[in-house]
């Protein structure tokens, strides 16, 4: 059967810890700082436009 909300999450957790402990990427499987990063940018640049109720680039 597929995997449920809590699964996937006690898979994402273990996939992490794993990378800590052994000195591993979490790429390509986990979202990496710079992933974060991107993300963070585009809600920023979302409120910015909701606030000038128009289009705003987004920062690099």
């Amino acid at each position: 059967h597929m995997l449920g909300w809590e699964h996937h999450h006690c898979h994402t957790i273990f996939h992490f810890v794993n990378c800590v402990a052994n000195d591993l990427e979490v790429s390509p499987w986990g979202a990496t700082f710079e992933d974060g990063l991107k993300v963070q940018l585009i809600l920023d640049a979302l409120q910015r436009s909701e606030k000038e109720r128009g289009w705003v680039k987004v920062e690099q």
